[in-house]
C-alpha cells in the first residue's frame, strides 16, 4: 500500500473514531433509569486496567475485516486485516512509548515489512496526538463510550468466545446513536457491539478471546 494510501486508511481511522464518539452525552438519574444504567458504566470503568488479546469479527463504516486488539496496562497494540472502502488493508498500528501524550503512533504494514511514523494530518485536528487509529481500538472494545450514549432497557447472559459476558440493549439519548446492544465481560471489555446509527450499522463480534498477553507483541514487528 503507497503512502497516499496509508494516510486514506488512517483518514477513515479518524472519521470512525469521531462516528463512534459522537454526541455522547451522560444519562439523567432519574425514576426513568433501568438499573442496568449503573452496572455498564461500573463495567466499562474497570477497562483500562484490563489485561487481553481478543480478535474480532468488525462492520462498520465501509471497514469489513477482522479487528484484534492487544493491551496490557497501558501498553496497547491494534491490527487490521480487510478491506477500507473495497482497498485491501493490513495493518498493525503501535503507539509510541509516550501513550496516551506522545505524538505519533508506529503504522506497521506486512507487505513491505517496515513500520512508519505516523503523525496528525491537518484535517483531523481532533486528535492532535496522532491517536485516532488507538482510539478507534479503544472506541470499540471498551464500554465507556456505549455507556455514556444509552440509557439501558434490558440485560441479559451471554457465552461468546469461552467468556461470560452481560449484554446490555440500550437506546440512544443524544447525538447520532439510536439503539444497540454490547455485551461486556466483568472487568469491562466489549465481546460483541451492535449500534444503529442514522449513518449505518456497526457491528463487532469477539472470536477469539485470552488473558494471556504476551510483551512482545508491544514491540514494533518490522523496523
Amino acid at each position: 500500500m503507497n503512502r497516499w494510501a496509508t494516510a486514506y486508511v488512517i483518514a477513515t481511522f479518524a472519521l470512525l473514531a469521531i462516528a463512534c464518539n459522537d454526541g455522547a452525552t451522560q444519562p439523567v438519574p432519574g425514576p426513568t433509569q433501568h438499573p442496568g444504567d449503573a452496572g455498564l458504566a461500573a463495567l466499562a470503568s474497570l477497562f483500562d486496567e484490563t489485561e487481553f488479546s481478543a480478535s474480532y469479527r468488525m462492520s462498520a463504516g465501509g471497514m469489513e475485516g477482522v479487528l484484534t486488539w492487544h493491551q496490557q496496562g497501558r501498553k496497547v497494540r491494534g491490527d487490521f486485516a480487510g478491506e477500507v472502502n473495497g482497498q485491501a488493508v493490513d495493518i498493525v498500528v503501535i503507539p509510541g512509548p509516550g501513550y496516551p501524550n506522545e505524538e505519533f503512533v508506529y503504522v506497521c504494514r506486512q507487505e513491505d515489512e517496515r513500520c512508519i511514523e505516523s503523525r496528525s494530518q491537518s484535517e483531523q485536528e481532533a486528535y492532535p496526538n496522532g491517536e485516532f487509529p488507538v482510539v478507534l481500538g479503544s472506541t470499540l472494545v471498551g464500554a465507556a463510550e456505549f455507556a455514556e450514549a444509552v440509557t439501558v432497557t434490558a440485560t441479559s447472559q451471554r457465552t461468546i468466545a469461552g467468556e461470560e459476558a452481560t449484554c446490555f440493549v440500550g437506546q440512544g439519548i443524544g447525538g447520532s446513536l439510536n439503539s444497540g446492544e454490547a455485551c461486556v465481560t466483568e472487568d469491562g471489555v466489549v465481546l460483541s457491539l451492535r449500534e444503529e446509527r442514522g449513518t449505518g450499522t456497526t457491528s463487532l463480534e469477539a472470536t477469539t478471546f485470552t488473558r494471556d498477553v504476551s510483551e512482545d507483541l508491544f514491540e514494533l514487528p518490522y523496523p
